[in-house]
Formats: structure tokens, C-alpha cells, sequence
């Protein structure tokens, strides 16, 4: 019977997670622009959240939040149980909304953040490039591009 590779990950403090995340999402932006601005619109949780707001019923925005539940809880089932026969996933599925939320905010910040930790090294990332933080101490902020 043919199994998916295993994954072992590090333990990490919620900092370095964050760390991690964050620079994943800084580096997306600054490589496809127009994709990361995309990503809006694979986010269910905040689209569930504003449908719910805007209702003309608590019945119906309580229909849009369990509408999202019942989708995205079923097919990390279908995916990661089911499909890929996942123990972790099979014990923690209901952390799912969570990691939802944790997605969309490291996705907002990803907007106002340009420096990200890698190796050790401090770096600001610009128009796709790493620049140590000590040299970018020396730009003059005239030539600071403006959002970043």
C-alpha cells in the first residue's frame, strides 16, 4: 500500500512560528504581488465572518458560519484523514478555524512588515532582494519606496 512522506517538524516557541510564517508571507509578496493580493479570495473564514455580519438574520449569519465549518472541517477530513490517512490531522481537525485565523493574519501583516529574521541575520527585504538591515541604515529615507 502506497503511503505519503512523513514530515517531522522542530518544536517551535509560537515567536518562531510566527517568525516563520511571517517571512513566508513577506517574501510571496515581494515575488508575486498580484498573487499574494489574490490570496483574498481563499480565505473562508473572514469572507464567513462578514457574510454573518451583513445578514438580515442571526439565523442566516449563523447558516453562512456553519456553511463554513461544515466546508472547510470536511475537506481537511476528506484531504488529510481520509485521503492521506493523517494521524496529527486526525487528532487536531477541530484547530483548523484557528490555523485559518493565524493565515489571514500573518497575511494582513505580510502587507505592512519588510524585514524578516533568516539564519541568524536580520534582512529588509526591497523590490525582491535581500538587504542585511545594517546597510539599509545607510539609505536615506528620501529613498525609502513608499509602503514599505
Amino acid at each position: 500500500m502506497r503511503k505519503p512522506v512523513q514530515m517531522v517538524y522542530a518544536r517551535k516557541t509560537m515567536g518562531d512560528f510566527w517568525r516563520h510564517e511571517l517571512r513566508w508571507a513577506i517574501g510571496l509578496r515581494n515575488v508575486r504581488p498580484a498573487g499574494y493580493m489574490g490570496l483574498l479570495f481563499t480565505f473562508g473564514l473572514p469572507w464567513a465572518l462578514v457574510a454573518a455580519v451583513a445578514a438580515p438574520s442571526a439565523g442566516i449569519a449563523s447558516a453562512y458560519l456553519a456553511g463554513y465549518l461544515v466546508l472547510r472541517l470536511g475537506l481537511v477530513w476528506t484531504m488529510g484523514v481520509w485521503g492521506l490517512d493523517d494521524a496529527v490531522t486526525r487528532r487536531n481537525w477541530w484547530l483548523v478555524p484557528w490555523r485559518d485565523a493565524v493565515n489571514f493574519a500573518v497575511w494582513v501583516m505580510g502587507f505592512f512588515a519588510s524585514k524578516i529574521a533568516w539564519r541568524g541575520k536580520e534582512y529588509r527585504v526591497r523590490n525582491g532582494s535581500l538587504l542585511p538591515v545594517e546597510q539599509t541604515s545607510r539609505v536615506p529615507v528620501s529613498a525609502e519606496p513608499a509602503g514599505d
